[in-house]
């Protein structure tokens, strides 16, 4: 199942999408809320048993986030699976770093780091929309 708009909101944790971040506090009070808004809205009601997250060595506030599902999810009866990042000769692979790799066309870099499928995708028509959007964003995801 997909996440759809909610994936991570920016309604309830906006900090996911700011590029400087430094309020460490106010980050996990937002990672918190949107875990419990996760937990009560979808998981109850889509009869949820776990969640899964990557690793993440790269991203502070990603790190946080996944710290406040395992502390948040589990006592609401969802379990949370982590399963290791992807990496290549550079290290961990990120979203960020596809998106960088992807809007630059640099197609040698992206063959390293996203499966065949997600590069003929990426290589579509239909992707240049998602392209184009990603072109004229400013933010950090």
């Amino acid at each position: 199942m997909g996440g759809g708009e909610y994936s991570i909101s920016s309604a309830t944790f906006p900090t996911y999408f700011l590029k400087h971040l430094d309020d460490a506090e106010q980050i996990r009070l937002q990672a918190r809320l949107d875990s419990v808004l996760f937990s009560d809205l979808f998981g109850r009601e889509l009869g949820l048993s776990r969640r899964f997250v990557g690793t993440e060595p790269l991203c502070p506030v990603t790190a946080l986030y996944n710290e406040a599902l395992l502390e948040i999810l589990p006592p609401r009866g969802i379990e949370v699976t982590v399963i290791p990042r992807k990496t290549d000769s550079g290290g961990a692979i990120s979203a960020s770093s596809v998106r960088r790799s992807w809007v630059a066309e640099d197609w040698e870099a992206l063959r390293r780091l996203v499966p065949p499928s997600t590069e003929r995708f990426l290589r579509d028509q239909e992707s240049r929309p998602i392209w184009e959007r990603l072109r004229r964003s400013s933010g950090r995801h």
